[in-house]
């Protein structure tokens, strides 16, 4: 009975081990089979790669070089549509930031601007409540280096004269009630900086007083003479367009530059061309002409000279080759020479040269 037990036991334990084996072998032959399958789906890629590169370039060299440059593409990264949206909705963003950054300081600026020229017409009146009390009027004075800071930064010139600093600067140029001019440095800083500002419209100057204000300073006697050149040059600078007249002569015609060259010349100028064209003239070439014994109006006698009419701007070349030296010709002396030039003039000074006293009685004389 145990024999059989054992028997069972034993044909048991080989079946078990032969289904382990087939168990063991049907896995192998399905790695076999999986190994076998992705090797045939490489090549096929392989292939379909090839071909591929084979239709864009043609030849063998070519092929494989363009095959590697492919393969090196693969390898970097792929840029995706909903990354290039992002970034496209960041740039947008990041414009839509500073515009707004520029429009809130163009704004803040704009405030300033106003606050600064309200300030400006303060000052301005309460001088002028000074002057009538017979006080020092020097709030102006005191508040003129926050303006000319403000007056130089070309980039907000638009933006000032938009917001009225026109009328404020001439509330400032305006003489005071006594009929006295403002302090002169206030003239100076402001015709200055006039100078850096746009062309100005008749209207503006007009409705603010400016050009009148400067118009006062260009007339007024006691204005000084630098001041005064200023404002003329501001004056014809803002009357061109009002007059419509232009510093551009690529418009001008030949005869329109021509006529404005012969007003401007001087009358000695004048006299010169008008010679001139007399001398040209073919008409009085038989006058011109020097005349001779026997001619009629010869005269034999020596006459003045007539004065010619000519400016000599041509200078002669110079002849000699010798340069004049600039430094002086007398030899410098070195500290030796100097000490005994001294010595020599102490002792000059020294001698006795005066006459020599003879005594009568024969003192002091060798015998």
């Amino acid at each position: 009975m145990k024999e059989t037990i054992e028997e069972d036991d034993d044909n048991d334990g080989q079946l078990l081990e032969e289904k382990e084996g087939r168990g063991d072998d049907d896995d192998d032959d399905e790695e076999q089979e999986g190994s076998a399958e992705h090797l045939e789906q490489l090549e096929n890629e392989l292939l379909g790669l090839e071909q591929s590169e084979n239709l864009q370039a043609p030849g063998g060299s070519g092929g494989h070089h363009s095959s590697d440059s492919e393969l090196e593409d693969s390898k970097e990264p792929k840029v995706y549509d909903f990354d290039v949206m992002m970034q496209r909705r960041k740039e947008a963003m990041a414009r839509a930031r500073r515009k707004k950054k520029n429009d809130s300081d163009s704004t803040a600026y704009d405030d300033q601007i106003l606050v600064m020229i309200r300030h400006m017409k303060e000052a301005a009146e309460e001088d002028r409540r000074s002057n009538l009390q017979q006080k020092a009027a020097t709030k102006k004075l005191q508040f003129l280096p926050t303006v000319i800071a403000h007056l130089k930064k070309s980039e907000f010139l638009n933006a000032l004269i938009e917001c009225g600093i026109c009328s404020a600067l001439a509330d400032w140029l305006k003489p005071l009630p006594d009929h006295s001019l403002p302090h002169q440095k206030i003239r100076e800083n402001i015709l200055d900086a006039l100078k850096l500002f746009p062309l100005l419209d008749g209207h503006i100057l007009k409705t603010s007083g400016l050009g009148k204000a400067i118009m006062l300073l260009y007339r007024h006697p006691k204005e000084i003479k630098k001041n005064r050149e200023k404002a003329g040059k501001l004056i014809n600078k803002w009357a061109r367009p009002v007059f419509g007249l232009t510093d551009d002569f690529k418009g001008l015609s030949r005869d329109e530059r021509e006529e404005r060259d012969w007003a401007h010349l001087s009358q000695a100028a004048r006299r010169r061309l008008s010679s001139d064209s007399r001398e040209s003239d073919p008409s009085r070439q038989d006058e011109l002409e020097a005349l001779k014994p026997g001619d009629k109006g010869w005269v034999g006698r020596a006459r003045v000279p007539l004065p010619s009419n000519k400016d000599y701007v041509v200078r002669p070349k110079w002849n000699k080759q010798h340069e004049f030296s600039k430094g002086s010709s007398k030899k410098t002396l070195n500290r030796y020479e100097k000490q005994v030039q001294k010595k020599r003039e102490k002792t000059a000074r020294g001698k006795n040269t005066h006459a020599v006293s003879i005594s009568i009685e024969g003192r002091k004389m060798p015998l």
